[in-house]
């Protein structure tokens, strides 16, 4: 048997993967939000997304808004080196979308943000709004009517994919054996018609008045969609994220049945035939979703984050995960907030590692929330290293 203590964080990652761990639970924090709220003064648009790298030399670190003094030199990923995390990333910049035949603009309007999609068969608009912590929501969605639907997937149909193998590699190399990378490929068609193209209610509406004109619209994604499949299987990352947040409330389980189910296990054919994991991004209520995630091929779920803040525990989790799912799970980030109790967190930690049957990797909610305690953290950290 191989000593965990002769293996990097990241081979330990992928032997807990691959069920060979031994009986140490991983901690793989994203404390992203909290790092870059830290860095950046109020009412500052955010530069970077949630979980994205932040290489050490990038001037962002230099900046000082409240970070703690002890941590005041500390780029992002010293605090992983430091404390002996994992570092979960999402490497959104594996590629570069290169519009061919159409043209998409970007302008700024005080706190607005309005992008515009100029195709040969018309012109639709999204209007995202800069909320108090910098970071953007959709207040305007691409299409009002399913007509707009038509402009978009000319777009997506026109949309070439360019890898970009050299920014991957940077990224491991930063990362030096304490971090995984994972390589999102965007949403899935459905995924991509609610929170992007027509947005909850409007598109529910419309998949009830005008269910051949929207179908119609999630087939023509599908090629497009798995394309990029494709082209992520032909990379050297490992892991392969599909970013639909799904939830029971945006993707309620009938739907996510009818339309998710099987363009997901089309996906995971393909990445499985390359070695890749497949992840999806799941986030929030997920009760009804539980028992249909078994049935799509997914290996990893991104994003658990049991109640008080969702609607299901983490013994309904564990039970979802079966004998081949994993996800990573988190403490809910609620516990992290101001007057935080140790010992109700690690009671928390505890509950995860007793019934996750070595199927869950933790974390802290999906993610450190910017309103959060870094102390928290450290101490669970501890408390995994002691495992």
């Amino acid at each position: 048997m191989t000593h965990t203590a002769f293996l990097s964080l990241r081979e330990q990652f992928f032997r807990w993967l691959a069920g060979r761990h031994e009986g140490r639970i991983l901690f793989f924090p994203d404390i992203t939000d909290w790092y870059k709220a830290r860095r950046t003064p109020p009412g500052e648009p955010q530069k970077y997304e949630p979980g994205q790298i932040i290489y050490d030399d990038d001037p962002f670190h230099r900046q000082n808004h409240d970070m703690p003094a002890r941590f005041r030199d500390w780029t992002l990923l010293d605090f992983h080196r430091n404390f002996g995390w994992g570092c979960p990333i999402h490497l959104y910049e594996w590629r570069d979308l290169i519009p061919d035949g159409y043209r998409r603009a970007v302008q700024r309007d005080g706190r607005l943000e309005i992008t515009t999609i100029s195709t040969p068969l018309g012109d639709v608009r999204q209007i995202r709004a800069q909320a108090a912590d910098g970071s953007y929501c959709i207040t305007g969605h691409y299409a009002k009517t399913v007509r707009d639907l038509d402009v978009l997937l000319w777009a997506a149909r026109h949309t070439v994919t360019k890898v970009q193998p050299g920014r991957i590699q940077k990224a491991l190399e930063a990362l030096d054996g304490f971090g995984v990378i994972d390589i999102p490929v965007g949403r899935s068609p459905f995924g991509t018609f609610i929170h992007d193209a027509m947005g909850l209610f409007n598109g529910i509406y419309a998949l009830h008045d005008e269910p051949q004109a929207v179908e119609r619209f999630l087939d023509g994604l599908r090629e497009p969609f798995l394309d990029t499949i494709r082209a992520a299987a032909e990379t050297e990352a490992r892991v392969v994220i599909i970013s639909d947040h799904a939830d029971d409330y945006l993707t309620p389980p009938p739907l996510y049945a009818k339309y998710c189910v099987p363009v997901y296990q089309e996906a995971c054919a393909i990445l499985h035939q390359a070695g890749k994991i497949v992840s999806t991004h799941v986030d929030g209520n997920l009760r009804g979703l539980l028992p249909l995630f078994p049935k799509t091929g997914i290996d990893l779920l991104d994003g658990c984050t049991p109640a008080p803040m969702s609607n299901y525990a983490v013994r309904g989790l564990g039970q979802a995960l079966g004998n081949r799912l994993y996800a990573y799970c988190g403490i809910p980030s609620s516990l992290f907030m101001g007057n935080w109790i140790e010992s109700e967190i690690l009671a928390f930690a505890e509950q995860i590692e007793q019934e996750s049957g070595g199927r869950m990797i933790l974390n802290v909610g999906d993610i450190l929330s910017p309103e959060g305690e870094i102390e928290p953290v450290i101490r669970v950290g501890e408390w995994a290293r002691g495992w």
